[in-house]
């Protein structure tokens, strides 16, 4: 089993998704090293069969929801739709004739 939580600040924000083996045991560790610990005033977990369901779980509920704190994983998704994007013909073209000339410099 992996716990998915979400951490709320007592006015209702969001302030951090994640998963562990322990939710409450990874509370103890954001108390020692996240500097909005002290603002959690509301913690909501959701249990999954595989670690691989609730990193799925994880990465779609950040994406949507937006926590303030997220932001490491903020970026990871946004380089992953990026790179998710084909480009067009043109596009694929000019950047295959731009990494010749770079080869050359």
């Amino acid at each position: 089993m992996t716990d998915l939580y979400r951490h709320y600040s007592k006015d209702g924000q969001l302030l951090y998704i994640g998963i562990s083996l322990s939710a409450a045991h990874r509370l103890g560790q954001h108390k020692e090293h996240s500097h909005w610990y002290s603002r959690i005033a509301r913690v909501e977990i959701e249990r999954f069969e595989s670690r691989q369901q609730a990193l799925t779980a994880e990465r779609e509920a950040i994406a949507k929801e937006r926590p303030a704190h997220n932001i490491h994983h903020r970026a990871q998704i946004k380089v992953e739709k990026a790179a998710a994007i084909k480009p067009t013909p043109a596009e694929a073209s000019a950047r295959q004739l731009e990494r010749q000339i770079l080869k050359f410099d």
